[in-house]
């Protein structure tokens, strides 16, 4: 057998026929864009980071008037909007000022299915941890460990904002898919819904509100728990939402009827 595929009686390949030919050039195009697919990501982080997604929600701006509210180099941030408006996320209209486009609307924090959250995250720590992926890859160890010599729960737990940040989007994205979850399983037998590494308690909170009947625990690390309080209050749970504290590698709260790991 041929590596391409079956050979014939007179000897040629059989496959090669049914194959498309290799567009080496559109493949090595495709290539390059996704080697250069982490400007992409800092772009719009960057663009998260400086609030301009906010900004703009109000209607468009020159790009020296964003450059003021946002605190940020004239100069650079017209080169910033020039790498948005290459992904859509911005527009420069006939008067010269910048305007968010619907793409660009999922990175408003109010926005449904927002990708804020995602977007203020994948910033320097996790683009440091990513470098060392070719060490990781031969050792063994995860590349956040490496950039930062500790795992990524103990450097969190030293950075409140980072950490805010971590939570904040775990949150979002929890919210994307706790709809599927309530309305796919039944969860009125129980009384008491502990929610392992629940973080602000976006599934938790889902059950709840779906459920009138059991009471919830809402369990993570002691930091952050500590911030998760607003987010029940907010959501009218907190009188039915017991918080804990601790460390779920080491042990959960106990007389749960289920437990939710998400």
């Amino acid at each position: 057998m041929s590596p391409r595929g079956n050979r014939g009686t007179d000897g040629r390949d059989t496959m090669a026929a049914d194959t498309p030919a290799l567009d080496t050039r559109s493949d090595r195009v495709r290539l390059r864009d996704l080697l250069y697919g982490f400007t992409r990501t800092q772009t719009l982080h960057t663009a998260v980071r400086l609030g301009l997604p906010d900004l703009l929600a109000g209607g468009p701006l020159p790009a020296a008037d964003l450059a003021a509210r946002a605190g940020a180099d004239p100069d650079a941030l017209v080169r910033l909007l020039r790498g948005l408006a290459a992904m859509g996320v911005v527009a420069e209209e006939d008067d010269g000022r910048h305007a968010l486009t619907p793409f660009g609307e999922g990175l408003l924090p109010t926005a449904e299915g927002s990708l804020h959250g995602l977007a203020s995250l994948v910033g320097a720590e996790y683009h440091a941890a990513w470098g060392r992926l070719p060490d990781a890859a031969r050792d063994g160890r995860p590349g956040f460990d490496l950039a930062f010599e500790r795992p990524l729960f103990d450097y969190l737990g030293a950075h409140p904002e980072a950490y805010d940040r971590f939570n904040r989007w775990m949150a979002a994205a929890t919210r994307t898919t706790a709809a599927a979850v309530v309305e796919a399983y039944d969860f009125s037998p129980f009384a008491r819904v502990v929610d392992v590494g629940g973080g602000y308690g976006a599934l938790l909170t889902a059950v709840l509100r779906a459920f009138p009947g059991p009471a919830g625990v809402l369990f993570d690390l002691a930091a952050v728990v500590a911030a998760a309080g607003p987010h029940l209050e907010a959501s009218g749970v907190a009188g039915r939402c017991e918080v804990v504290g601790g460390d779920f590698f080491a042990a959960v709260p106990e007389g749960g009827n289920a437990y939710l790991l998400s």
